[in-house]
């Protein structure tokens, strides 16, 4: 590349990504996350060259080479790596999980002040409870390091010779199967990262097309921790006596955040926004803690013109419809939905409101606090086409895999998600704090609740990007389960709920939910299709 010869570096290139992904493939799950780590500047190269010699095509498959590649193969090629004994070997291995879970979890709640009802002996709980929060803490590590040990080999004698069998490169023809299949109205977006300067895929039916904003990244970075600083701010005021008066000021700022943020992620592509309804984004790295519909033109926020809905790479787009449209043709039973709620000991009042209002629309009953365990999620996950969970969530950002939300008899994580069966399910809501937010590691890989529920079958997610409000998150979720039952897609009926929310917000006195923190952690992840 440095003589000149772009062709032949380009060659170089390509056989260094096949190698790269000849290796990953190999690999199970985390493995391959890590092995990725370092491999990031190899994906960029190629990409950057071939920017440079015009192939957008070609730009775009390395850049979804990049991302979410783990979860990617193993949907595609339907590598089954739920947890089965086989023998007595993986009996006994099974065993110790279930113990050192069990172990894990009485630790977290001294560690984070949590109540845990579980199944240990009451001499081991004496023993954990005797612990202080330092001890207690490098003793949930340790054993969390061990579970994912056992995980590893558990994952490799479920999925056997398919992790190892060779498989065809199916992102070479990406760019030829995904773009004829969008809709005339719908826009998906891509980004990534190169260095310091920010590159903007577009795909439509017509084909692909890219732009480059130079020097855009460390402008994003320090937008984003404003943001987010923001955020953490409104969050304080909503839980103040007085908070209410804070929010002039913090709208403000939003506002002039989220329009800078517009400016660099949306204004650029400007000219392809026009005529669109729909938005898919798939981001990369920081920006997947971003959500687009609230970023702000000046006039409205995004959401008040588009729907818009998420992908973690752009190759996850037909998986997902196509477990939608596989589920709407075999017929939705609404009453068979599994509608959850936990007031985490008097809390989260709102939770369990939620809850009922939620399966009273769609016909069922609700399952409240110490009814709604992870036992019953087990069984009757598998045949419920819609799961709806109102609890208390927690993010762990030193242990994503770890993080979980709160159920009556344990934490269910994040690493045991992977273990459910959702093949039926057309929709999974975690209407808890932080379900949706993720520590970014391979190359672009997300790691964190939802892609657990997208690997056990579900053909959408509905999770919150931080600590949500529980009251304003119930009144949201009562509006969207109404458009989504006047037969609304799923991204069109958040988006209306979203957009009476905000309508709802402007016209009350005082007026302060306007304010993104009230209404935008909700985003939808996967088919944003109709029920």
């Amino acid at each position: 590349e440095r003589h000149g010869d772009l062709e032949e570096a380009a060659r170089y290139y390509d056989r260094a990504v096949q190698g790269i992904d000849e290796v990953q493939s190999r690999l199970v799950l985390d493995e391959r996350t890590s092995f990725l780590e370092d491999k990031g500047g190899i994906y960029q190269r190629a990409m950057t060259l071939a920017m440079k010699r015009g192939n957008t095509d070609q730009a775009l498959i390395y850049v979804e080479k990049a991302k979410s590649r783990v979860l990617g193969d193993y949907l595609r090629n339907n590598i089954d790596i739920r947890l089965r004994a086989g023998d007595k070997a993986g009996e006994a291995v099974l065993e110790d999980l279930a113990r050192l879970r069990e172990e894990q979890a009485w630790f977290s709640s001294i560690v984070y002040e949590t109540e845990h009802e579980g199944n240990l002996s009451d001499t081991a709980v004496m023993r954990i409870r005797a612990v202080g929060p330092v001890r207690a803490r490098k003793e949930m590590q340790m054993r969390e390091r061990r579970i994912e040990q056992l995980l590893e080999q558990m994952q490799l004698r479920s999925a056997g010779d398919v992790v190892a069998r060779p498989r065809p490169s199916w992102t070479n023809s990406i760019v030829t199967s995904l773009w004829p299949k969008l809709e005339a109205k719908t826009l998906l977006l891509e980004y990534y990262f190169a260095d310091q300067d920010l590159y903007i895929f577009q795909l439509t039916r017509n084909g692909v097309d890219a732009r480059l904003v130079p020097g855009a990244v460390p402008k994003l970075e320090r937008l984003l921790t404003l943001w987010h600083a923001n955020l953490d701010l409104a969050a304080q005021a909503a839980g103040a006596i007085d908070g209410e008066q804070s929010f002039p000021g913090l709208q403000e700022n939003a506002l002039g955040l989220l329009r800078r943020l517009y400016d660099l992620l949306l204004q650029p592509v400007a000219s392809s926004l026009n005529d669109r309804e729909h938005l898919i984004v798939v981001p990369y790295g920081m920006l997947h803690y971003l959500p687009f519909h609230c970023l702000f033109n000046g006039t409205q926020f995004v959401v008040e013109r588009f729907n818009v809905s998420y992908l973690p790479s752009a190759a996850l787009l037909d998986i997902c419809r196509q477990r939608g449209s596989r589920i709407q043709a075999k017929g939705v039973q609404l009453q068979d939905a599994l509608v959850m709620g936990l007031s985490d000991s008097g809390r989260l009042a709102f939770a369990v409101q939620e809850a009922q209002v939620v399966a009273a629309q769609l016909g069922t009953q609700p399952v409240l606090d110490d009814a709604a365990t992870a036992s019953l999620l087990w069984s009757q996950g598998e045949h419920s086409p819609i799961v709806h969970i109102a609890a208390h969530g927690l993010f762990r950002l030193d242990a994503p895999n770890f993080s979980h939300i709160r159920l009556a008899d344990r934490q269910l994580s994040a690493i045991e998600v992977f273990n459910l069966n959702l093949a039926s399910c057309s929709l999974v809501t975690l209407s808890a704090c932080e379900t949706g937010r993720t520590v970014v590691g391979g190359v672009d890989e997300v790691i964190g609740l939802g892609r657990g529920f997208l690997y056990a079958g579900a053909a959408s997610l509905l999770p919150t990007l931080w600590k949500v409000d529980d009251a304003s998150s119930a009144e949201l979720m009562e509006m969207f389960y109404q458009a989504l039952l006047k037969g609304h897609a799923k991204a069109a009926a958040l988006a209306d709920a979203q957009r009476a929310f905000i309508a709802r917000s402007r016209t009350a006195i005082p007026s302060y939910r306007v304010h993104p923190y009230f209404w935008a952690a909700f985003h939808l992840i996967g088919d944003a299709g109709k029920l």
